[in-house]
């Protein structure tokens, strides 16, 4: 039988032509709670449920300056689950990418899990399933890629599969730094990122307030 796999589509033709070199380090991000409000409890079942946070299309615009491939990774059980269909996620993630695109940014490919948890694939985070693939299909040196999340189960991924990962305070992110031992002393009225590092959790990096500080301090030189 056929292990589950994650799903991946939007490709832009750069990352498919190689435009990026033969091992890229990619900007990966999560989606719910990274790009746009997190809704507990419920599911981003269609576009009106989609809501950009602040400064999203600013980090995006700040990317696209990038030599990097820039990619999605997001778990989306709802699928799976029946609570909603794999082409209202593909509508969803198609809309988002077009208004990205309109607002100067770019996101190169969108890859989910739509596996429920009691399926036990191996790509739903925590598992960094989703990661390899991109390094199988892609080359992307995992080693040299930062993943942007809110959860623990974004780090736990992350770390897993050899990236550097950063933390943000939206979504999940202010309940995930509580829980944390070492991190709940991080004040987002003194820095916009606060370097960290997590015994548990191998390429930890540190806390940004949302996605435009957290790509703020990944490409814009100290002093700068």
């Amino acid at each position: 039988m056929t292990a589950p796999e994650p799903t991946i589509g939007h490709i832009s033709n750069r990352l498919t032509s190689g435009d990026f070199g033969p091992a890229p380090s990619a900007f990966l991000i999560d989606r719910d709670g990274v790009i746009n409000e997190h809704r507990p409890g419920r599911y981003v079942n269609d576009w009106p449920d989609f809501s950009f946070l602040p400064g999203t299309f600013d980090a995006f615009h700040a990317l696209s300056t990038t030599r990097n491939p820039v990619i999605v990774v997001t778990n989306q059980s709802g699928v799976g689950r029946g609570a909603m269909s794999a082409l209202a996620l593909e509508d969803i993630h198609e809309r988002m990418i077009k208004a990205v695109t309109n607002a100067g940014g770019r996101i190169d490919a969108v890859i989910h899990c739509p596996h429920p948890p009691a399926l036990g694939c191996t790509c739903r985070k925590p598992a960094p399933g989703m990661f390899l693939h991109l390094a199988k299909r892609f080359g992307v040196s995992l080693d040299q890629s930062v993943f942007i999340g809110d959860a623990i189960t974004d780090l736990q991924a992350g770390a897993s599969a050899g990236c550097r990962t950063l933390l943000v305070r939206t979504g999940e992110g202010s309940r995930t730094l509580g829980s944390l031992s070492g991190l709940s002393a991080f004040d987002p009225g003194v820095a916009a990122f606060q370097a960290a590092t997590l015994k548990d959790l191998p390429g930890f990096a540190g806390v940004a307030g949302d996605l435009r500080d957290a790509v703020n301090h990944l490409i814009i030189p100290d002093g700068a």
